[in-house]
């Protein structure tokens, strides 16, 4: 303003707050988007191990949990899993150790991947231009009216396999250890990608995507996206 620039006035003629690039905060609209949830969790275990005979050992483990999320509206979201293990071990000789395991995990989905909301700064490519400009990106929760109008569905919970197999092997004052793996993981929780917005209706999916966001009372908002059950993943090596 010294310098005879222009200052933008936002609601009661206060300047208008600047923000920062990347994120600027949460507003009141994140707060009016994102579900007041409470999570409690309940878990039991059991381990054992067991020696049949010298040299051979055997253990299991199973864990079952019960997740259970209480929206604001008095909604629930309940995830329950059982877990176990197996493994065993046989020392076939003094300097050769084989082992064995396989076990199933589970993951409930975080509080904030189903019902944060919140608005950041995104540079991306423009749709019609190729351009990279800036883009106002709503990350919204899966009961936003923006996200279900574009197919998500409540958040399930991750689960996993988990199968090893290797040895100990001892030559000496050589010992070397080798072990192979195999890891899947189902209805991994990822990110869609950027839904962004254009004003223009000849840019089709551009357009409906500005005109859910206004439906939706994000007009703050550019763009959009939200968390999804939408990869499953392998992984596999030896060490």
């Amino acid at each position: 303003v010294a310098h005879g620039d222009t200052i933008v006035l936002g609601m009661n003629s206060d300047p208008a707050g600047s923000g920062c690039q990347c994120f600027s905060g949460f507003k009141p609209s994140n707060a009016t988007a994102t579900q007041n949830a409470d999570r409690s969790v309940m878990a039991g275990y059991l381990d054992a191990e067991y020696e049949l005979f010298e040299g051979l050992r055997f253990g299991a483990a199973a864990r079952f949990e019960m997740y259970n999320d209480t929206q604001q509206d008095g909604s629930d979201n309940k995830y329950n899993s059982f877990a176990g293990k197996f493994s065993a071990r046989y020392e076939l000789s003094d300097g050769i150790i084989l082992r064995i395991a396989a076990s199933n995990g589970f993951r409930a989905p975080a509080l904030a991947q189903s019902y944060q909301a919140k608005i950041a700064t995104n540079f991306l490519p423009d749709p019609v231009t190729g351009e990279t400009v800036a883009f106002e990106v709503g990350t919204f929760p899966v009961t936003h009216p923006f996200a279900k109008a574009l197919g998500a569905e409540p958040l399930k919970p991750e689960t996993s396999v988990n199968l090893s197999g290797g040895g100990s092997f001892t030559f000496g004052d050589l010992r070397l250890n080798l072990d192979a793996y195999l890891v899947t993981i189902t209805d991994r929780i990822v990110l869609t990608g950027n839904w962004t917005a254009d004003s223009d209706p000849t840019n089709a999916l551009g357009y409906k995507v500005y005109q859910l966001l206004q439906a939706s009372g994000e007009t703050n908002a550019t763009g959009g996206r939200f968390f999804t059950n939408a990869v499953d993943t392998k992984t596999q090596g030896v060490d």
